[in-house]
């Protein structure tokens, strides 16, 4: 069950400067870009840095079932990059939906990613799910 929270903050890069993006592209067409530690969860139930994912792994949806990923490809990319952070401090409350697919805030990526992994988020997912 998903809830919307406001957003308690959200942060950018102070100037634009050069980042490698990681590029992902799934089996349902869809593709998105984010930077090689952003956290995304994979069908295995856990938070994965994007640069630990690879073709042939899946990420999940926001409905819960699992995508193929058929492609990854690092790009140069210059500009800002932005992270979110909503109001709480609940690990459940740190899950968000971007781009259609479970990601981690600010939270997760920084301080909060083995507490995720190893005590609620993978408990939660559905068992047929998680490999």
């Amino acid at each position: 069950v998903f809830k919307l929270k406001e957003v308690d903050e959200w942060t950018s890069s102070i100037r634009s400067e050069p980042y490698v993006l990681r590029e992902f592209k799934l089996a349902n067409g869809a593709s998105f870009r984010v930077t090689r530690n952003h956290p995304l969860v994979t069908a295995d139930g856990f938070f994965r840095e994007a640069q630990d994912i690879k073709a042939g792994d899946s990420l999940v949806r926001a409905d819960g079932k699992a995508e193929v990923i058929v492609s990854v490809a690092d790009q140069d990319y210059f500009g800002k990059v932005y992270n979110v952070q909503p109001q709480g401090t609940t690990p459940k409350g740190n899950v968000i939906v971007a781009e259609g697919y479970l990601s981690g805030t600010a939270f997760v990526q920084n301080e909060g990613y083995e507490f995720i992994n190893e005590r609620v988020f993978r408990s939660e997912l559905p068992a047929g799910l998680v490999k």
